[in-house]
């Protein structure tokens, strides 16, 4: 029973002793209730949590809503004895749940139905869980966030990647909850794919920490408004407990970039006194295709050389993959290889890739 003092959003949170108010009754802060140090941390604030979404909290605390008043004490009560677990708000196997339909009494059934707070029992316990379960791929701090590697798109000139969340929570919903450090790095998120672009390569980590769409959409944040209220007559009743002090939990990811490098030919004759000073020969206007396969047929780009011999492709490529070169065009006085160079033999020199040519007359040599 609650007496004098009472309003509807004030909720026990100690499953094993009788409820009384008196006017007596004292208001303690957390620190001064030895009820609610008890509690451990992750009970703590998942209480917390169940007391921002339920009556007097989000629903608010008017008759037509009432349903939500037991529907949050059931919770409380989950969660203190242990049926739920307090980080996650799952069931805790072998502790049967206090649903409605078993905990339903004839004074609660007279202000609503079992169906109605089964609504809001599970409605709460939804919420509850998409408010502690941040995507899939971020950890809870900077320090343990694990590192996802940007992909290179040697088409577009683009660092991309895309993470999926798996626990089916998609708690971030907008661009504008993930703060990246770096603005070079851009976001767009849909559904449960968040994905990061950047139109260079930054040579450094980029820190991303995603804020909880879910909870801010709704308003949930830290109220700092939680208190506790107990009966100075009877030390053995119940200690009850309104408002709330939840604190939103972000997420965090890092962001590294490929090791990256181009790629660059050098064609030179074996014959060098033949074709040294003769106007029939140059070095100048070979053209190669390069591409990503063996067989030569996924082409992302060409070099030409000039008279010196050397070439480049204008764009960087992924230092950890391989690439072909294969010629399309013969210089002056010579015929058309049909020999590949792939680009990974070669040796990193000061980012590049460095394949040599030698060509006598119609034939090639790869060294």
């Amino acid at each position: 029973r609650q007496r004098q003092m009472c309003i509807r959003d004030r909720y026990c949170i100690e499953p094993d002793k009788a409820s009384e108010l008196t006017s007596s009754a004292t208001v303690k802060s957390t620190s001064q209730s030895a009820a609610w140090k008890q509690l451990t941390t992750a009970q703590q604030n998942a209480v917390n949590l169940i007391l921002s979404w339920g009556f007097g909290g989000f629903e608010s605390p008017s008759k037509n809503k009432v349903h939500y008043y037991y529907a949050t004490q059931l919770l409380i009560f989950e969660i203190v004895a242990g049926k739920r677990n307090a980080s996650t708000f799952d069931a805790v196997s072998g502790k049967p749940l206090l649903t409605p339909a078993h905990t339903m009494t004839e004074t609660s059934s007279a202000e609503t139905t079992v169906a109605n707070v089964t609504t809001a029992y599970d409605n709460m316990v939804s919420w509850c869980k998409r408010s502690v379960r941040n995507p899939s791929y971020t950890a809870s701090s900077l320090s343990s966030a694990k590192s996802y590697q940007m992909s290179y798109n040697q088409s577009n000139g683009q660092y991309s990647i895309t993470l999926t969340d798996k626990n089916g929570t998609a708690s971030v919903t907008k661009a504008s909850d993930v703060i990246v450090s770096n603005s070079n790095v851009k976001v767009s998120v849909s559904g449960k794919k968040i994905t990061f672009t950047c139109s260079k390569n930054l040579g450094t980590t980029v820190n991303v920490t995603m804020k909880n769409s879910f909870l801010k959409e709704h308003g949930i944040k830290s109220k700092n408004s939680l208190y506790l209220i107990t009966s100075n007559d009877y030390a053995s009743y119940q200690t009850f407990a309104q408002g709330s002090n939840y604190t939103v939990k972000d997420g965090y990811v890092k962001l590294t970039f490929p090791d990256v490098v181009k790629l660059q030919l050098h064609k030179s004759s074996s014959n060098k006194e033949l074709t040294a000073g003769n106007g029939c020969y140059s070095l100048s206007g070979a053209e190669y295709g390069i591409y990503t396969d063996k067989a030569c047929t996924k082409k992302i780009g060409s070099i030409t050389t000039n008279a010196s011999g050397y070439g480049s492709y204008s764009k960087y490529v992924d230092a950890s993959a391989s690439y072909y070169a294969k010629e399309t065009k013969a210089p002056k006085g010579y015929m058309m290889e049909q020999a590949y160079i792939e680009g990974d033999n070669g040796k990193l020199a000061e980012n590049y890739y460095l394949t040599q040519i030698v060509q006598n007359g119609n034939q090639t040599n790869i060294q």
